[in-house]
């Protein structure tokens, strides 16, 4: 189970760039909440699986909304 910082961190990007896809939809949406603070998590398989459809075909397309993109491509 991965934080929203943990799942950018996982993706290779800021928090700011993952919290901003997260909001654009451009990143999954959260798989639950903490029950007592609410904040959002994921598996580690949903940011793997984001992470592995968008390096075939979305990662120039997402960067182009990002005005702080800094993803690391391989």
């Amino acid at each position: 189970k991965l934080s929203g910082p943990q799942a950018a961190s996982r993706a290779g990007i800021k928090p700011a760039t993952w919290r901003h896809y997260v909001h654009r939809g451009l990143a999954p949406a959260p798989d639950g909440r903490e029950e007592v603070s609410g904040h959002p998590w994921w598996w580690e398989a949903t940011v793997d699986r984001w992470m592995a459809l968008d390096r075939v075909g979305g990662l120039g397309q997402t960067c182009a909304v990002s005005p702080d993109c800094d993803v690391h491509h391989p």
